[in-house]
C-alpha cells in the first residue's frame, strides 16, 4: 500500500512539470497568434495595399502574412526579438509610409512593443485607448497625422519612453501625472492644440529638449526650473505674455525660441548669465526699453532674433565687438512702428 502511494506521488511530481511546460507553450502561442492578429489589424485598418511599395533602398514594406515575422525582408519595418523563449514584436517602424484609415485598438495586444513609429502619414481618427497598454515603449511617435481631437492621456502608462512626439496633430490635453515619465530625454508637442502643460513636467528632469511651439499656451510651469538638462526650449506661436526669471536657471539651454508670442515687459540682463546659448527667438512680441549690453556676454550666441517688437534706444558697443554678430541689422530692426534700434 505505501509503495503504490509512493508510486502515485512521483507520477503526480513528475506530471507538475508537463503541465507547466503545456501551459507556456500554450501562452506562448497565444502571444505570438496575438501579434500576428496585430499586424494584421494593422495592415488592413490602414489600407495596407496603398503603402509605399517599397522605401528609399528599394525594400518592399507590403506584409507577406505566409512568411513567418522573423523574416524581414516579408516584415519590413518590423523588429521581433526572442522574449522569455517567445517570438514577440517589438518594433515597428512605418513612417512616411502612406499608412491612411485608423490605428486599430488591436495595436494595444502588441505587449512587448519598445518602438512605434508612425509618423508623417495620413491616420484619421482617434488613438485608440489600448495604446495605453504599451508600457514598455521607449520610443513613441505619432506626429503628422491627422488624428482627431482628443486628449493625450494614453500616454500616462508608458514609464519607460525617452523619446515621444505627438507634433502637428489635434491633441488637446496631456495627464496630469507626465512628470512620471521620468525617462524623457525628447518631447515634441508642437503644432497642436495644448492650453497648459501641467505641473508635474518639472519631474522630468532627464529632458533635454522640449517643443512646445503653435498651441495656445498662456504660461509655463515653474516646475520647470528643475529642467537643469535641458538644451531646447522652442515655444513659439504661443499665447505667452512673459519670460519667466526660472528661465535664466537653466545654464545648459542651447536654444531658446519664444517668437510669435504676446510678450511684453523689458530684456533682463539676466540673459548674458545663459553661456551656453546659441540660438534666441524673441522677434514678433511686444518687448520694450533698450537693449541689454549683458546679452553680449554670451559668446556662444550666434543667432538672435529681436526685431518687430517695441524696442528702442542705442544698441551696446559690445553688440558691435562680439565674435559671432557680422550684420546685425536685419535680425534687429524693424522694430514696430514708432520705435527703431540705433546702431
Amino acid at each position: 500500500m505505501k509503495y503504490d502511494l509512493y508510486r502515485i506521488l512521483v507520477f503526480i511530481l513528475l506530471l507538475i512539470p508537463a503541465c507547466q511546460k503545456e501551459k507556456i507553450a500554450s501562452l506562448s502561442a497565444t502571444a505570438r497568434t496575438s501579434d500576428s492578429l496585430a499586424l494584421v489589424a494593422l495592415y488592413k485598418s490602414t489600407n495596407g495595399n496603398n503603402w509605399n511599395k517599397s522605401t528609399a533602398d528599394n525594400r518592399d514594406i507590403q506584409f507577406q502574412f505566409k512568411q513567418p515575422i522573423t523574416e524581414y525582408r516579408y516584415w519590413n519595418g518590423v523588429s521581433t526579438a526572442v522574449i522569455n523563449g517567445v517570438v514577440r514584436v517589438v518594433g515597428i517602424n512605418l513612417n512616411s509610409s502612406n499608412l491612411t484609415g485608423i490605428l486599430p485598438k488591436e495595436i494595444g495586444n502588441l505587449t512587448e512593443l519598445q518602438s512605434l513609429i508612425i509618423g508623417k502619414n495620413n491616420l484619421t481618427g482617434k488613438v485608440p485607448t489600448s495604446l495605453a497598454k504599451l508600457t514598455k515603449l521607449t520610443e513613441l511617435q505619432l506626429s503628422e497625422n491627422n488624428f482627431d481631437e482628443q486628449d493625450a492621456l494614453f500616454i500616462a502608462p508608458m514609464k519607460q519612453l525617452k523619446e515621444l512626439s505627438l507634433a502637428n496633430n489635434k491633441f488637446t490635453k496631456l495627464p496630469d501625472n507626465l512628470g512620471e515619465m521620468t525617462q524623457i530625454t525628447h518631447l515634441y508637442l508642437s503644432e497642436n492644440r495644448f492650453k497648459e502643460l501641467p505641473q508635474s513636467i518639472g519631474n522630468m528632469e532627464k529632458l533635454e529638449y522640449l517643443f512646445i511651439s503653435g498651441n495656445i499656451i498662456e504660461t509655463l510651469p515653474i516646475g520647470m526650473e528643475k529642467l537643469v538638462k535641458l538644451k531646447t526650449l522652442s515655444a513659439s506661436k504661443n499665447k505667452l505674455a512673459e519670460i519667466p526669471s526660472w528661465i535664466f536657471t537653466l545654464k545648459e539651454l542651447k536654444a531658446l525660441t519664444l517668437s510669435e508670442n504676446k510678450i511684453e515687459g523689458t530684456l533682463s540682463p539676466r540673459f548674458g548669465e545663459l553661456k551656453n546659448l546659441h540660438i534666441l527667438e524673441l522677434q514678433e512680441n511686444n518687448l520694450t526699453g533698450s537693449v541689454p549690453a549683458e546679452l553680449a556676454q554670451c559668446l556662444n550666441l550666434w543667432c538672435i532674433y529681436l526685431y518687430n517688437n517695441q524696442l528702442s534706444g542705442d544698441l551696446p558697443a559690445a553688440f558691435k565687438q562680439h565674435p559671432r554678430w557680422k550684420d546685425l541689422s536685419k535680425l534687429i530692426n524693424p522694430q514696430q512702428k514708432g520705435y527703431h534700434i540705433n546702431f
